[in-house]
């Protein structure tokens, strides 16, 4: 059976997505419930020792640059972290754990996780500098930990498939976006809306990712899929050390009249902090 047929069959796998584990699908719930005490959601992740040894990790990380040490899962989220990014960061921890990328030889999962922390923070700082309602500072940072996570669920499912992709993407023909396309009929963003659905994550997240790359979407997650598009700009900025805004986005900043400038000033504050961010995504992985 020609590979492509094969890798379209191969899609029905998607059903056989992982559940969450029962502890972590109650500590889910309670980290999409906003009006959730700060007491119930301390007991509620303390159930969990990957999660709290990993938020302490972070908490006691160069990058937030707490003065003491950080021992109480209730003072790294009242002083270090606050309750929104810790929202988020145990979401990505969650995730990272349930699907496993060890069986894709050249997946590299400190380089997804570092662009995963790269675009939150990009779309977070951005929202902050636009001020817009449709823009929330902390929806912003999720959605920027969540996009391509579709691409982790890709690898966890059929990691050999993946691996012929990512070894063909290294001879630089293709991006690993093209390849999926073609190959499984449907890309990253697709196969991420599918797993947020199923994890019964927020609609908005879900729709979010879910489109990202469609053309003719019009909804409500549209103000913030525009909004990560530039983030993504902002991050091969950082990581290829770029000094301009290529003209292909110039109107997307018109968009948000927003000036080169201002996407000059995030790079380098970002890149200023590349050191302590790699640090912080090991803490983040467990490594």
């Amino acid at each position: 059976m020609p590979f492509t047929q094969l890798m379209r069959l191969e899609i029905s796998k998607l059903k056989n997505l992982p559940p969450l584990p029962e502890e972590s699908g109650r500590i889910l719930t309670a980290l999409n419930d906003p009006d959730i005490e700060l007491e119930k959601l301390v007991d509620l992740l303390s159930t969990s020792p990957i999660l709290v040894g990993r938020l302490l990790g972070l908490a006691n990380s160069a990058y937030f640059g707490y003065p003491g040490t950080v021992t109480s899962l209730k003072v790294a989220i009242i002083n270090v972290l606050g309750l929104k990014l810790v929202k988020s960061l145990s979401l990505s921890i969650l995730l990272g754990t349930a699907l496993d990328s060890s069986r894709c030889v050249h997946f590299e999962s400190e380089r997804f996780w570092l662009n995963a922390l790269l675009t939150a923070i990009s779309a977070q700082k951005l929202s902050m500098l636009l001020k817009q309602e449709s823009l929330d500072p902390s929806l912003a940072y999720t959605s920027g930990i969540l996009l391509h996570i579709g691409l982790l669920a890709a690898v966890h499912t059929y990691p050999e498939q993946m691996e012929q992709l990512l070894l063909l993407e290294k001879k630089d023909e293709f991006t690993l976006d093209e390849l999926m396309v073609h190959d499984y009929a449907l890309d990253q963003y697709q196969v991420g809306g599918y797993l947020l659905e199923r994890w019964q994550l927020p609609v908005i997240l879900r729709n979010i990712v879910k489109h990202y790359t469609d053309a003719n979407y019009q909804g409500e997650a549209l103000p913030m899929i525009s909004l990560l598009k530039l983030a993504n700009v902002l991050v091969r900025m950082v990581r290829h050390n770029e000094e301009h805004v290529s003209s292909e986005y110039m109107t997307l900043m018109r968009t948000f009249e927003i000036q080169e400038a201002d996407i000059l000033s995030i790079k380098i504050e970002i890149s200023e902090k590349m050191d302590d961010l790699s640090a912080l995504v090991k803490t983040m992985i467990g490594k």
